[in-house]
C-alpha cells in the first residue's frame, strides 16, 4: 500500500460506525474491528437488543455517512493514538521491527498510518 495511504482504511472504518441510527442502542454494543491483510468484525449485544443491533450493523455497513465532524473527531483520536505510540517504548520497538522485517512490503507500516498519512486522509 502507497504510504500516503497508510491510515486511510483506519479512517474510514472508524468514521462507518459513528452517526446512523439510535445513539441510545449503538452504545450498549461493543463493536470491533481488525485487519492488517483482511478485515475482521465481531459485535457483542445484549439479546434484548439484538434486532436493533442488527440494524445498526446493516445501516453502519450499507450506508454509512462518513459525516464531516465525525471523520475529524476520529481522525483526532487516530493522530492523539499515534502521539501515545511514539513515546511507548512497546510501541516504537514493535513499529521498528516490522520495519526491518518487511521493509517495503504493507507489514512493514502501520495500519493507523503516520501523522502525515492521517493528516493528508479524505
Amino acid at each position: 500500500m502507497p504510504v500516503k495511504l497508510t491510515g486511510l482504511i483506519f479512517l474510514l472504518l472508524g468514521s462507518a460506525f459513528q452517526g446512523f441510527g439510535s445513539a441510545h442502542a449503538a452504545d450498549k454494543n461493543d463493536w470491533k474491528l481488525v485487519w492488517q491483510d483482511e478485515f475482521d468484525g465481531s459485535l457483542r449485544t445484549l439479546k434484548q437488543h439484538l434486532s436493533d443491533t442488527g440494524e445498526l450493523l446493516r445501516l453502519a455497513l450499507a450506508e454509512p455517512r462518513f459525516a464531516p465532524e465525525d471523520i475529524e473527531r476520529i481522525r483526532g483520536e487516530i493522530l492523539a493514538g499515534l502521539a501515545r505510540q511514539a513515546k511507548n517504548p512497546r510501541s516504537l520497538s514493535g513499529r521498528l521491527w516490522m520495519h526491518d522485517a518487511f521493509e517495503k512490503h504493507p507489514y512493514g507500516s502501520s495500519v493507523d498510518g503516520s501523522e502525515e498519512s492521517v493528516a493528508s486522509c479524505v
